[in-house]
């Protein structure tokens, strides 16, 4: 064989149809969560608390 040429003989190259991704199977579907126990909440409003005894601990 001359330089620059190509052997595509020796190139084992896959056909078109080979080379394409499988699509996933349609018989797979995700199922939706559902929380059967959701919180319940007392009130609709919370607002929130600081505690206002913390030491400040910015005298050594």
């Amino acid at each position: 064989m001359k330089r620059g040429q190509l052997d595509v003989g020796a190139a084992n190259l896959a056909s078109p149809s080979e080379s394409k991704p499988r699509p996933f199977s349609s018989t797979l579907q995700a199922e939706p969560h559902v929380n059967d126990n959701p919180p319940k909440f007392t009130s609709p409003h919370y607002a929130a608390s600081i505690s206002e005894d913390i030491p400040a601990l910015t005298s050594l």
